[in-house]
């Protein structure tokens, strides 16, 4: 799986070396204002699950059929509050950018 400011990937899973899976999806980029970028960590996380799932089924694999997962992201930022619930960080002070 990686994530970069765009877009969640679902690692292209091997089986004896070779690809056979893959999967993209396309996070939601916000400009508040210039030079600013912001996303949603919920927007991030589900389409990492669409990845995912899409790699699978390219693969025409079932999750209980996967021995590992590895995780890269680009340099990001999530402020939780004491209930583990998103805080946002945006100039807007929209909740859903976090």
């Amino acid at each position: 799986m990686s994530t970069s400011e765009r877009a969640a990937r679902g690692g292209r899973i091997r089986r004896r070396g070779r690809d056979v899976g893959y999967g993209h999806a396309t996070i939601q980029l916000f400009r508040p204002a210039e030079d600013f970028v912001e996303h949603s960590s919920e927007d991030i996380w589900r389409r990492c699950g669409t990845a995912i799932r899409g790699a699978l089924a390219q693969a025409g694999l079932r999750a209980n059929q996967i021995a590992g997962l590895a995780f890269d992201a680009t340099c990001s930022l999530v402020a939780l509050d004491a209930n583990d619930a998103p805080v946002t960080v945006s100039p807007t002070g929209t909740p859903s950018k976090t």
